[in-house]
């Protein structure tokens, strides 16, 4: 319903919420309207996944790549949301999933999108290559910020690169379990660790063609 309502764009992943750009609301605040629930950041509700053993609210953590996001809040910049038609293969692109534990008890808003690492735009293959070499192979199901380590030349720990799904499902230590994802085309489904690929992550295939 959000998508008809606004072009068949995805919502923003961090967005600016006031004219006066003083605001700002993570993707869940922008589906809250369409959600039928008074508080869907507690516990208990349709965005608290039951399996998480840490922290309390929102479990689930979006697709920055899909979602875009408004930074000019902090200087930064303004990535549009991708559209639908903007999707190569809508089933295979995942948009939300089951998010790790961080940010004090929290979970990110997202991934890793190429604001956190530096690389020139989201769809550009250094930042493909990146997801390819630090991220899809990592099980960020049980490191949070405290005891994330240094990554792609930034501080240590270096928070915004702790930004992962969580395997939590059917879980038996570390590189095992089930990640459960809703994908582009609205579909939702359960991925073991090790199976999600650059292709469930970037719109377009020519973003990590060769890789």
């Amino acid at each position: 319903m959000y998508m008809q309502d606004y072009d068949e764009k995805f919502p923003g992943t961090v967005v600016s919420w006031s004219l006066d750009n003083q605001g700002w609301g993570p993707w869940w605040a922008a589906i809250q309207p369409y959600v039928k629930t008074n508080s869907y950041t507690a516990s208990g509700t349709v965005l608290s996944c039951a399996s998480r053993t840490r922290g309390e609210g929102v479990s689930y953590a979006a697709n920055p790549i899909l979602g875009g996001r408004d930074y000019t809040l902090w200087g930064g910049q303004l990535v549009p949301q991708k559209s639908l038609a903007a999707i190569e293969f809508p089933a295979d692109v995942i948009w939300v999933g089951d998010g790790n534990y961080q940010f004090d008890g929290g979970v990110p808003t997202d991934w890793i999108s190429s604001a956190d690492i530096g690389t020139p735009s989201d769809d550009d293959i250094l930042t493909a290559t990146w997801y390819r070499d630090n991220w899809i192979n990592k099980d960020f199901t049980d490191i949070n910020a405290t005891t994330c380590t240094k990554n792609f030349g930034g501080p240590d720990p270096w928070v915004w690169t702790c930004k992962g799904p969580s395997y939590r499902h059917t879980r038996s230590g570390t590189g095992s379990g089930i990640a459960n994802f809703m994908f582009a085309d609205g579909h939702a489904k359960g991925l073991q660790f090790g199976k999600v690929g650059l292709k469930n992550i970037f719109p377009k295939s020519s973003s990590y063609e060769g890789l």
